[in-house]
This record gives structure tokens, C-alpha cells and sequence, in this order.
């Protein structure tokens, strides 16, 4: 005899299932109970508080874009011209001195000397 006849002559698998009306359920074991409703109902009121909180950020970051917007668009009208006399470094005018030789020609004859 082999080892799968012996096997198979065993009478009763192991462990023998049980039927199913023999083990009866009851409700408490088969819902989540009131910890159960505790816990998603809880939930439920953390995404409410938190989905209320991120539309408000999106409008406050949707107000601080359009006045940025506005505020470039008036410095943009507000300045001249590009290419005109005020964008461009005015040179010295004539007869006056420049830093350097301000310092140099002073040198020793303020007022405190």
C-alpha cells in the first residue's frame, strides 16, 4: 500500500468542518458598534474641518495672485518707457565733479581741518 491509499482511507477530514447553523452569529460580533460609528464619525468631522480650512487657503493664495498681478501690472504702466533717458545712468553734467574727484579735491579743506 502507498502512502496516498492510507491517507485517503482515513474516514474524516481534519478538523471536521461545522455547519453553518450550528454556530450562530450574533450582531454585535458582525458590525463595528458604537466605536466603530465613534471613529468614522469623528473622521467624517476632521475632513469637514479640513477641507473647509484648505478652500479658505486656496482663496487667500488666489487674493495674494491677483494683487500681485495688479500691482506689476500698475508698476509696469506707472514707469516709462524702456530705452528713455531716466532707465539710462545720467552721466555728470559738466563743471561738477564726480565722487572720486569730490574726495580728492576736499581732501584736507572741510571744516574740520
Amino acid at each position: 500500500m502507498n502512502a496516498l491509499s492510507v491517507l485517503a482511507a482515513d474516514g474524516e477530514p481534519s478538523p471536521s468542518p461545522t455547519a453553518p447553523d450550528t454556530v450562530p452569529i450574533e450582531l454585535w460580533e458582525a458590525s463595528p458598534g458604537i466605536y466603530g460609528f465613534l471613529f468614522f464619525f469623528a473622521m467624517a468631522c476632521a475632513l469637514i474641518v479640513l477641507v473647509r480650512s484648505m478652500l479658505r487657503h486656496s482663496r487667500t493664495v488666489e487674493q495674494n495672485s491677483q494683487r500681485r498681478e495688479e500691482a506689476e501690472a500698475r508698476a509696469v504702466q506707472e514707469t516709462p518707457e524702456a530705452g528713455t533717458q531716466s532707465d539710462a545712468v545720467t552721466p555728470p553734467e559738466a563743471g561738477t565733479q564726480s565722487g572720486a574727484e569730490d574726495a580728492a579735491a576736499h581732501d584736507g579743506d572741510g571744516p574740520g581741518s
